[in-house]
């Protein structure tokens, strides 16, 4: 299961699979500051996690997340915020 529809989410078509979700929405501005943006994107995922529960989940995070230079932007914390809610459920 694919859930996007952007490049990333096209690239993947030929790997799609029932029992595994492919998020590919969300935040791609790695730019955006706005909170409402970063919220869509959590409350979409876990939408998905709890409607898939059974289910293996991919999740596009940022390289940034390395990157000492980027560490402070909304958009780096907010990547850090959902990979910890990932590991936490």
């Amino acid at each position: 299961m694919i859930i996007g529809n952007g490049i990333m989410a096209n690239a993947l078509q030929p790997y799609d699979k029932e029992d595994v979700i492919f998020f590919a929405s969300g935040v791609s501005n790695s730019l955006e500051k706005e909170a409402s943006e970063f919220d869509r994107e959590t409350t979409l995922l876990k939408s998905v996690i709890s409607r898939n529960p059974d289910k293996k989940l991919i999740y596009f995070s940022t390289c940034s997340i390395y990157d000492p230079t980027k560490s402070e932007s909304p958009y780096v914390i907010h990547k850090l915020k959902v990979e910890k809610l990932i590991a936490e459920l």
